[in-house]
């Protein structure tokens, strides 16, 4: 499965997903936010991009 199936999914379950790159960082992370209003949910988390 691909991250744009994933994302899609989400938008299906009524989940919003943004990932934050702006740039050559020094730790090679991205964060990755993850809401759902309907439950008050939400998660957010750096994650090493050179695992992708």
């Amino acid at each position: 499965m691909k991250v744009a199936d994933l994302l899609e999914l989400a938008g299906f379950a009524g989940a919003s997903i943004t990932f934050k790159i702006d740039g050559e960082r020094a730790t090679h992370r991205w964060t990755v936010l993850i809401t759902y209003e309907d439950l008050d949910f939400r998660y957010r988390r750096d994650v090493d991009r050179t695992v992708f």
